[in-house]
């Protein structure tokens, strides 16, 4: 996912010494979820090597977004005490709102009603009035549970029409906030592995690593020979049956066979398993024609349930391999390590039966 740099010599402990991990918010290089405005897609960010705070939130495929900050469980009222009854805000007394405040919709126009101003000019959610420079903002659910929350406002549950989220539900389903630990198991972020009757245990992010890619081969057409390597570094087995492979504007495809990866161990995933056209590969799982990878600039990742397990890019300038696997150096098989492409080479094992270099299946040559 990403990576993080933390080199400090002894020489300086006195001028600049980091604080401990009990007193970290995060530890360098971790990555925790975050929510992505105005999108249905999960962010990630990094913590930073000082441990307090963490880089901007980054869409999978997309890149930076703007965050959706986790929202407080406060009653206290921001609109100056304007409860609503039953079927919620229609607006201001005139009327000029362009829907009801307990619905999602367009982005509101501040003086339309006195919640509207509260949220969007104090600064506490300019995005629900189109405000933030740069980002096309909308009246989205988090803006109807800041209502509710801020305001007073009353909706769904609380009386109001529409379903809307009712106090707290901003929170609950908001992604982990910077001091929350990306290890936590009460985490609603923490993906979950689709184990066939739950033999394994739950699968976080990271707890599969993408270890190499051969998106050229030579051996077999591109159509049939492509394939990528997923590694296990954790203590338990990871089954990868329901987990998605995506890549950049590929129809996401979920995997819909068991296979399971023993701690320490690899699958290898590929477009054909058939050992006559796809360069004699042993391929664990093949998911078909739907995922291309790009022999130039190109994403991969592994999902669950909406959350990144791990997704890696690479652009064919630094390493444009013809017929060899990108392959991840050993020294950096982890998923904060793999996003550098300067961690990645070509492989240099011939792959048995076939004359293609690569060591699907198995550990990584390692790079000059």
């Amino acid at each position: 996912m990403k990576n993080s740099w933390l080199s400090l010599l002894p020489i300086f402990a006195i001028a600049a010494c980091p604080a401990t991990s009990s007193e970290r918010l995060c530890d360098p290089g971790t990555e925790i979820f975050c929510k992505c405005r105005g999108t249905d897609a999960p962010g990630v960010k990094v913590c930073s090597d000082d441990g307090e705070s963490f880089g901007a939130c980054i869409e999978p495929f997309v890149g930076e977004c703007l965050e959706v900050e986790e929202t407080s469980s406060s009653s206290e009222g921001l609109g100056g005490g304007d409860a609503a009854g039953a079927g919620g805000f229609g607006g201001s007394a005139a009327g000029e709102c362009a829907h009801d405040l307990c619905e999602v919709g367009e982005a509101l126009t501040v003086g339309c009603h006195s919640c509207v101003d509260a949220l969007c000019q104090n600064g506490e959610d300019p995005f629900c009035c189109d405000l933030v420079q740069g980002a096309s903002g909308a009246w989205d659910e988090t803006c109807v549970a800041e209502a509710v929350e801020k305001c007073g406002l009353s909706c769904g549950g609380q009386g109001g029409a529409g379903g809307a989220p009712t106090s707290g539900s901003a929170a609950s389903s908001s992604a982990m906030s910077s001091s929350s630990a990306m290890s936590s198991s009460s985490s609603s972020t923490t993906a979950s592995s689709s184990s066939g009757g739950g033999m394994c245990p739950t699968l976080s992010p990271g707890g599969l690593v993408i270890s190499e890619i051969m998106n050229n081969p030579a051996a077999a057409a591109d159509t049939a020979g492509e394939w990528f390597e997923l590694y296990n570094p954790g203590p338990g087995c990871v089954e990868l049956m329901g987990l998605t492979i995506a890549s950049k504007s590929d129809t996401p495809h979920t995997i819909g066979k068991s296979v399971v990866v023993e701690a320490g161990g690899f699958a290898v995933l590929g477009r054909s398993a058939d050992l006559a056209t796809n360069g004699k590969v042993p391929v664990d799982y093949a998911y078909g024609s739907g995922i291309n990878l790009g022999n130039d600039a190109d994403d991969l990742a592994i999902t669950s349930m909406g959350a990144v397990i791990d997704m890696t890019a690479w652009d064919g300038v630094g390493l444009d391999p013809n017929g060899k696997s990108r392959s991840l150096d050993p020294k950096f098989l982890s998923a904060a390590q793999n996003d550098d492409d300067a961690h990645y080479c070509v492989a240099t094992s011939t792959i048995a039966m076939s004359t293609d270099l690569g060591t699907p299946g198995a550990k990584n040559d390692p790079c000059p």
